[in-house]
């Protein structure tokens, strides 16, 4: 029993240097990202399917909507990926059982939206900037949005 302990610590250490490491290069401006036309709607649909099993172990049933038309971006395939499961991920972490996540064009731009009722945690994000009081994964991912020139 202690030694399953001691692996989840240290997994759990190396995950948190590792996002440190990370957001020292976002922050730093080191991040290079490729430029390249996406297909925004199936990458949220794949990115959020990867997620099953997790909502499964929650015994929840999220809502999911998604525009009927596939919406295009210009960016990173494997930054916007990453965002998503970061994303989603807390979401799953630090939420409760009502789960709503949805892709959405308004006028010109593609809307992500990711809502739970969550504890202690209160984080809102926007093309302009962040909100946030929780931890460096969300810092990550809103802090890489802007640098992926998405258009």
């Amino acid at each position: 029993m202690e030694s399953s302990f001691s692996i989840q610590r240290v997994n759990n250490v190396t995950n948190m240097l590792n996002q440190l490491f990370e957001y020292a290069r976002v922050e730093a401006g080191e991040m290079e990202f490729t430029s390249e036309h996406l297909n925004v709607t199936n990458l949220f649909i794949d990115t959020i399917s990867m997620f099953y099993d997790d909502f499964l172990e929650k015994d929840c049933e999220p809502v999911i909507e998604a525009v009927d038309t596939p919406l295009y971006i210009k960016g990173d395939r494997s930054a916007v990926v990453r965002i998503m499961e970061n994303l989603i991920k807390n979401a799953l972490v630090h939420g409760t059982d009502e789960y709503y996540f949805a892709l959405k064009k308004q006028e010109n731009r593609v809307i992500l939206l990711i809502s739970s009722p969550v504890r202690g945690c209160e984080f809102s994000t926007t093309t302009s900037g962040t909100e946030r009081k929780c931890g460096f994964s969300e810092i990550i991912s809103c802090r890489s949005a802007p640098l992926l020139k998405i258009s």
